[in-house]
C-alpha cells in the first residue's frame, strides 16, 4: 500500500462532488465523452469480454454506458462511502465496491476483470506508476486496460494554474507521452499499447474554468455557464490540433 503522501488529493476533495446522480444521462452522445465513446466502442466491441470495472466510478454514467453498449457485467469501485451508496441505488445491476482500489481489503486478492478503466483518476498521484501498476494487476489475461486523463501539460494547465492554483496542485500535469512511458514501465512484457493519444472534449470545463465561473456573481455565473455550454456543444464537434485536445486516452491489451 503506497503512502498517503503519494496522493495529490484527499478524501475531502472527492467528497465535494456531492452524492447525487442525474438520471437519463447518455454520455455516449455528450460533448465531453463523444470521442472517447467512439474509440472505446471500436476497441472493445469485437472482443468476447464479460466483465468491466471502473475505478473511481462516481457518478457511474460511463460505466453504465459501457455495460449497455458492450454487454458487460459491471463493477464500480468508489472511494467515498456516500457516493458508493448512491451508485448502488442508481445502478442496482452494477456491483459496487466501497473503498480504496489500492487497499487489499477492497476486493478479493488476485481478482481480475476483462476490462479495467478509469477516467480522471491517475493524474492525482505524484507518481503515475503507483495507480497504473494496480490497473495492470487487475486486468485479466487477454483483457484491456483503458486510462483517461485530462491533459494539463499545456494550455489547459496554464489556465488552471492561473484561475485556481490549489486545484492545479492536485493534478499531475502529465502528457500522453508520459502516460504511455509510465504504463509500459509497470506493465512489462506481454502488453501492447494500441492507442495513446490526445482526444477532443470539454477543455474549458476540466481546466477549472467551469468551477471558477460557478463561484462568480449571479449574472456572471449565468452568462458564463451558458457561454461554456454553447462552446462545448459546438466547437468540440470540430477536429482540433493536438495542443487543443484536452484529454488523453490510453488503450492497452494484455496477451
Amino acid at each position: 500500500m503506497p503512502e498517503e503522501g503519494d496522493r495529490l488529493t484527499t478524501l475531502s476533495h472527492w467528497e465535494r462532488r456531492g452524492n447525487e446522480i442525474a438520471s437519463n444521462v447518455d454520455v455516449g452522445c455528450s460533448c465531453w465523452f463523444r470521442r472517447q465513446a467512439s474509440l472505446l466502442t471500436l476497441a472493445l466491441s469485437s472482443r468476447q469480454y464479460g466483465s468491466v470495472v471502473e475505478i473511481g466510478a462516481y457518478p457511474g454514467h460511463v460505466l453504465h454506458w459501457l455495460c449497455r453498449t458492450i454487454g458487460l457485467r459491471g463493477t464500480a469501485i468508489e472511494y467515498v462511502p456516500s457516493q458508493a451508496r448512491t451508485l448502488a441505488q442508481a445502478f442496482p445491476l452494477i456491483e459496487v465496491l466501497d473503498g480504496d482500489f489500492l487497499a487489499p481489503a477492497t476486493f478479493a486478492p488476485g481478482r481480475t476483470w476483462d476490462v479495467v478503466f478509469s477516467l480522471g483518476l491517475v493524474e492525482h498521484w505524484s507518481d503515475l506508476r503507483i495507480p497504473l501498476a494496480r490497473h495492470v494487476e487487475m486486468t485479466s489475461r487477454g483483457g484491456t486496460c483503458i486510462i483517461g486523463i485530462p491533459l494539463h501539460d499545456g494550455i489547459y494547465g496554464r489556465i488552471m494554474r492561473g484561475l485556481d492554483p490549489a486545484l492545479h496542485a492536485q493534478h499531475g500535469c502529465y502528457s500522453v507521452a508520459e502516460l504511455r512511458a509510465a504504463f509500459l514501465d509497470v506493465a512489462g512484457p506481454g502488453w501492447t499499447v494500441e492507442t495513446c493519444r490526445a482526444v477532443e472534449g470539454m477543455g474549458f470545463w476540466n481546466c477549472g474554468l467551469g468551477e471558477w465561473v460557478s463561484r462568480r456573481g449571479l449574472l456572471t455565473r449565468t452568462v458564463g455557464q451558458k457561454a461554456l455550454g454553447a462552446w462545448h456543444r459546438t466547437v468540440t464537434r470540430l477536429p482540433a490540433p493536438a495542443a487543443l485536445r484536452p484529454n488523453g486516452i490510453l488503450v492497452a491489451r494484455r496477451a
